[in-house]
């Protein structure tokens, strides 16, 4: 269920609307008359995954399409909440609404829209020279509909101070981008950041791991693109080899899409990949109580969110990894909360929206059986 470590053997769950509104073992629920019932048996259920680093943007700009193949292959996929910390703010929001309205399928997209960029050389530069220019920016982000910002490369630790001022001030989440330096995380660590995003970049050593783990602030490593080496990505299509023609991808994922990245691509020694060593020190920050949560960086959208949580648990050759378990909750529960969402999503409890796939095996006992949908609720559908 995600509530704690719980694990029911057998269990009910009982949906009215778009909640759960009961959960408990089997037999003990109180069901009401006329329910519709769907057997379980021999599946395993668990809370819809939450991709909390999504890149599904950065195409229509403004044409809205009536499907986006983006949003139906996460949602196929099990994916039914995301949030993108770097989109288009004139694409999203309305993007978003139209799910929520029914008018296009997907799963919840929230965002930060466009990032507070530094650099001056881009369109989205978001000047901040003290701290009433942070709050402008601030404000300006929460009125287009954003609940968590994106501090992206600015350059200076007070213009960093400022945004997390500004972001208390106006009760919002915030997050940003370290870029693989470990000095720049660990400052936003301490400022008070939500979260930060990608990995970082070097073996971590115990002073890390417990300023991270201490800090409250998450730490979503997008091992899939991770810092300082090859990338998880090449890893999975190197071994993966029957992406190219595999049924669901197939129909949810563009053809040329598929062909740029499965029929050529570069072979890297296993001992090169860095990720592994990544996965490490996440499972220290979240052994030593910090929160880390899963990101895919939309480098294959749905089944890229299952090869994360697979390099979560050690896929790779990672020694001392995430537990199934815990890349699970990192998956589920953690990314609720990363994003505000805890109290309506990420666990299988009662009031909470109903939200859940149904699998046809238990990742505990393997964790590449999160691939194995039968069927993926969202919002009680």
């Amino acid at each position: 269920t995600m509530r704690g470590d719980e694990v029911m053997e057998r269990g009910d769950v009982v949906v009215t609307n778009n909640r759960i509104a009961a959960v408990g073992e089997a037999g003990k629920v109180s069901v009401p008359a006329g329910a519709r019932e769907f057997d379980g048996s021999g599946k395993t259920i668990i809370p819809g995954l939450i991709d909390t680093h999504a890149h599904l943007h950065y195409s229509g700009l403004e044409i809205f399409p009536e499907t986006k193949w983006e949003y139906a292959a996460n949602l196929a996929y099990g994916v039914t909440t995301t949030y993108d910390p770097s989109a288009p703010s004139l694409d999203v929001f309305a993007q978003a609404e139209m799910v929520e309205a029914g008018l296009m399928v997907g799963p919840r997209i929230y965002s930060s829209g466009d990032v507070l960029y530094g650099g001056q050389q881009t369109d989205i530069f978001a000047e901040v020279n003290d701290l009433e220019d942070a709050r402008r920016q601030v404000r300006r982000m929460k009125a287009y509909g954003a609940r968590m910002i994106k501090v992206y490369q600015q350059p200076r630790r007070a213009q960093r101070l400022w945004f997390a001022e500004a972001a208390r001030d106006e009760k919002m989440l915030l997050t940003a981008e370290g870029a693989g330096e470990l000095a720049t995380d660990l400052t936003m660590a301490i400022d008070g950041y939500t979260a930060f995003e990608h990995s970082l970049p070097i073996e971590l050593e115990e002073d890390a791991v417990q300023l991270v783990a201490k800090s409250g602030t998450y730490y979503t490593p997008t091992l899939i693109v991770s810092y300082g080496g090859p990338w998880g990505e090449q890893y999975f299509w190197q071994t993966q080899t029957g992406a190219h023609d595999d049924p669901k991808l197939r129909r949810f994922v563009p053809h040329f899409f598929l062909d740029e990245r499965t029929r050529r691509h570069l072979w890297i020694n296993p001992s090169e990949y860095h990720f592994p060593t990544v996965a490490k020190g996440v499972a220290e920050v979240a052994n030593a109580g910090g929160h880390v949560s899963l990101g895919a960086h939309g480098q294959l959208q749905g089944l890229g969110a299952h090869w994360e949580l697979w390099a979560m648990a050690g896929e790779g050759g990672s020694g001392n990894a995430l537990t199934p378990h815990a890349a699970l909750k990192a998956a589920t529960i953690q990314a609720a909360d990363k994003i505000g969402f805890a109290p309506d999503l990420g666990s299988i409890e009662a009031g909470k929206l109903a939200d859940f796939i149904v699998l046809d095996a238990n990742p505990l006992q393997d964790i590449h059986n999160s691939l194995r949908a039968r069927m993926v609720i969202k919002n009680g559908e």
